[in-house]
């Protein structure tokens, strides 16, 4: 009679410890993929474990932009715009001036995410990484 490896495809078996909050992290990598990637229920621990091990890559990105910066420019945009929307609401009307206003500031968040995006990119293409 055989042990439980005879006639199965995959016969290594590795132990691996983690502290406490290492098994935190991965428990939550494991359920954002197991709900985010459609697999629900039905996925397994042991399917996504050995995916990871064998195919996943560390990926290291240093972003360039400050976050509180973009947000407080976004704010400021989104202020102007309000402003814009509640002259118009009220008055029933707006300038061409404050139209330009509106379609700068739509300009400005265009840039400012064409510009992240391609830094993103470039620290891609930096790491090595195909995206």
């Amino acid at each position: 009679m055989g042990g439980w490896l005879e006639g199965r495809r995959r016969n290594v078996c590795r132990k691996i410890m983690f502290t406490e909050e290492e098994w935190g992290r991965v428990e939550a990598r494991w359920q954002a993929w197991k709900y985010t990637d459609l697999h629900g229920e039905s996925a397994r621990f042991s399917d996504w474990a050995r995916r990871m091990l064998t195919d996943g890559r560390i990926v290291r990105l240093t972003v360039m932009f400050d976050p509180a910066a973009i947000r407080g420019e976004l704010a400021a945009i989104g202020n102007n715009v309000n402003q814009i929307a509640r002259t118009a609401n009220t008055y029933h009307t707006v300038s061409e001036a404050r139209i330009r206003e509106v379609r700068d500031a739509q300009r400005r968040i265009e840039d400012l995410f064409q510009a992240m995006s391609d830094d993103y990119r470039k620290r891609l293409d930096e790491e090595g990484v195909t995206s």
